[in-house]
């Protein structure tokens, strides 16, 4: 079983805590078995929601797929 997860979530209008509880639920699960869960194409108002409960390193998100598969991150100027 692969335990490397990417999920679109560009159609998700809002995260809801019980969609929330699920996503934190299934990176458990992938990280448990050696895998991982990443996110891509969050909304702003979704990604406000990672950070305002505290879950932006926990649940990564990657501005398009491709980035996503890779993992790459494009370095931000501080």
């Amino acid at each position: 079983m692969t335990y490397r997860v990417v999920l679109e979530l560009d159609e998700v209008a809002l995260i809801h805590s019980y969609l929330l509880g699920q996503l934190v639920l299934l990176s458990k699960r992938a990280i448990n078995h050696g895998g991982i869960l990443r996110l891509c194409g969050l909304s702003p108002e979704n990604q406000n929601v990672l950070h305002t409960c505290r879950l932006y390193l926990g649940l990564p998100n990657y501005q398009d797929r491709g980035d996503a598969v890779r993992g790459h991150r494009p370095i931000q100027p501080r």
